[in-house]
């Protein structure tokens, strides 16, 4: 009984002593790499992190087809339709009131896709004018290339 009770015991030492100096061991390699990968991005070393950190990616070199560039395209539209609101309630603009990609460029986001942009939608088509009030969309050659994805109800499903 009382070996029974000595193994347990010791059986339970091993493990509060042996097991957490042994796991952590285990993951050497994994913490090395990681750290060697730190160290090459530090040293300016890392392709890619260095490629992030000083050439902002252009966005016409990101190509997504199908049903993902739709959704993009709507995302952007959404961004304006915001940043349109924002310049009529900043400068008391009423309803269907014109507006100009100029007008509302200082209101998107300094980091947006749509900014980098520069009044074109991802496809290459341009945006605007814009009418306060009035769903953004689209122009008509955008909304064409995608005719196969989505119905043209879509552009109004924001």
């Amino acid at each position: 009984m009382k070996s029974d009770l000595f193994s347990k015991l010791l059986l339970g030492l091993v493990l509060l002593v042996v097991l957490p100096i042994a796991i952590p061991s285990c993951y050497l390699p994994h913490r090395a790499a990681v750290a060697s990968k730190a160290a090459k991005h530090a040293r300016g070393e890392d392709r890619l992190a260095s490629a992030w950190h000083h050439a902002p990616l252009a966005y016409s070199e990101v190509s997504i087809q199908g049903p993902k560039a739709a959704i993009r395209v709507l995302a952007d539209a959404s961004e304006l339709d915001a940043a349109l609101n924002k310049w009529a309630k900043t400068n008391n603009i009423a309803a269907w009131e014109p507006a100009s990609y100029a007008d509302i460029a200082p209101y998107l986001d300094g980091n947006s896709r749509v900014r980098a942009l520069g009044g074109k939608d991802s496809e290459g088509g341009s945006w605007g004018p814009f009418t306060v009030g009035v769903l953004i969309k689209p122009c008509e050659a955008t909304q064409a290339k995608f005719s196969n994805e989505v119905q043209p109800s879509y552009w109004n499903s924001r």
